[in-house]
């Protein structure tokens, strides 16, 4: 799974010289609440949470993990953060005990670029996550580029929608 950040506060705030350290915003964190309601519907079974060591991704990473009740499975590894090639990722899922489900969460333009070489093989303008959104790629076997096929795509709105949706059957 594929995870880009929540909201975060906006890009050039004195506060924040240093982007790595600009957080999700009150909204974001609120929004990101209700789509781990959504995410709840797909019943992830993340065995590795894996967050670029921005603060927002690390957020993020932190509210859904609080979330699923998966803090233990949290690790920061540098190649989510912006600019890192897929085969640099690729080299760290290989690294990693053999997993079913991996969460990895990170930031635009990385994810989708990461999302389309493994679909496509090469990046693929089309393939865009909004904050918060969610992409899933299926592998059969190692992950490598042109090698996934992506089962699922969502914007956060679609995941809010469907968190309502499951707590209103509970």
């Amino acid at each position: 799974y594929f995870l880009r950040h929540g909201r975060a506060g906006q890009h050039g705030d004195p506060r924040f010289p240093d982007d790595s350290l600009r957080p999700l915003s009150d909204d974001g964190a609120a929004r990101l609440n209700l789509v781990c309601r959504g995410l709840e519907y797909l019943e992830p079974a993340w065995e590795v949470i894996l967050t670029s060591p921005y603060t927002r991704a690390r957020q993020t990473a932190e509210i859904v993990a609080a979330h699923f009740d998966a803090g233990d499975r949290l690790q920061e590894v540098d190649v989510l953060a912006p600019g890192h090639a897929t085969r640099e990722l690729t080299n760290i899922l290989h690294e990693l005990p053999v997993c079913e489900s991996v969460l990895l969460v990170g930031h635009e333009p990385s994810m989708s670029t990461h999302v389309s070489n493994y679909v496509f093989g090469k990046p693929n303008a089309n393939i865009i996550l909004k904050k918060a959104g969610v992409a899933c790629i299926e592998f059969d076997g190692e992950p490598g580029l042109g090698r996934g096929s992506l089962s699922l795509l969502m914007a956060p709105r679609q995941l809010m929608r469907l968190g309502k949706r499951h707590k209103a059957s509970e």
